[in-house]
């Protein structure tokens, strides 16, 4: 936690005490401060994960709070927790400096009962702000729980480590209908940016070859660069990998989750940034992506 932010947190509760305890924790604050309180969040994140150990999003989360205050309202899903044991807890993170709320976050541990959390998270959604959703580990993104929850997310990140269950559910994600306005995409979009931006410098200077290790497929950021890339430079498949205008890839022994950048006598390694830098690159471009939907279209044809 950086020193310029406090945080309050409050233990575990039943969690249908949630909304008394809320309204208590946010009048306690308002008295202990000096000055008026006001909130600053931007937007709200819903989050739905596992109930499993997750430090990285536990990292990715703390890290959000000093670049992009929001309301945060993490479900932990617990299959076999029965509903009469559910448990929520709390967190305001306010600034060193002033009384402001930057970042509140509600964290709720429960059975995956789609009726009863919608009407008890639906009314928690700051009315006015953005809402985002981050499906994390959670499972196939389908059912209830997810229909209603990105019903009322403008951008839906999926971080799901099975990439070859995910990718033939995106098209039909990316084309429903009734959710034209709506982005679904892996964070693994992201989180290939700078590989994509520095594969984008070099091309057109030198004819560049790329090394992926093998089963790169398997892994979604790869998977994705690689689809990127043959929607964007013509080309075919070619003994031992991929040719295209002056660039190649080609399969090698090395790492899957990296790509080796060569050119001439030259080579750089690239690699994937951080979940953490991936989700504020993905909340600071809230929108459909012309370039994404390219790559759908790609995910198309490869899983009619």
């Amino acid at each position: 936690m950086s020193s310029r932010l406090n945080t309050t947190c409050l233990e575990s509760f039943p969690l249908n005490e949630l909304l008394q305890r809320f309204s208590e924790q946010w009048a306690e604050h308002r008295r202990g401060a000096e000055e008026p309180v006001t909130r600053i969040a931007s937007f709200n994140l819903i989050v739905v994960s596992s109930n499993q150990p997750e430090p990285e999003l536990d990292e990715i989360l703390e890290g959000l709070r000093e670049s992009h205050p929001a309301r945060v309202i993490w479900i932990r899903l617990a299959p076999s927790l029965p509903w009469e044991e559910a448990t929520a807890a709390l967190e305001l993170c306010t600034r060193n400096d002033c009384d402001q709320v930057c970042s509140e976050q509600i964290k709720i541990t429960c059975g995956p009962q789609p009726e009863r959390l919608s009407s008890l998270i639906l009314p928690l959604i700051r009315s006015g702000l953005p809402t985002q959703l981050l499906w994390w580990n959670a499972g196939v993104p389908e059912g209830a729980l997810f229909d209603r929850l990105s019903d009322r997310a403008r951008l839906v990140l999926l971080a799901d480590p099975d990439w070859k269950s995910l990718a033939p559910r995106l098209p039909g994600l990316w084309d429903d209908r009734y959710h034209r306005e709506h982005t679904f995409v892996p964070l693994a979009w992201f989180e290939v940016l700078p590989v994509r931006q520095s594969i984008a410098a070099a091309y057109g200077q030198k004819d560049i070859v790329l090394e992926f290790g093998p089963d790169s497929d398997l892994h979604a950021g790869m998977s994705l660069l690689q689809s990127w890339i043959k929607t964007t430079i013509p080309g075919r498949d070619s003994l031992g990998g991929w040719k295209g205008e002056g660039l190649t890839m080609i399969e090698v022994e090395r790492d899957p989750r990296s790509v080796l950048l060569k050119w001439d006598d030259s080579s750089q390694k690239l690699s994937s940034q951080s979940g953490l830098e991936a989700l504020r690159a993905a909340l600071n471009k809230p929108r459909r992506d012309r370039v994404f939907s390219r790559v759908v279209d790609h995910l198309r044809k490869l899983y009619p």
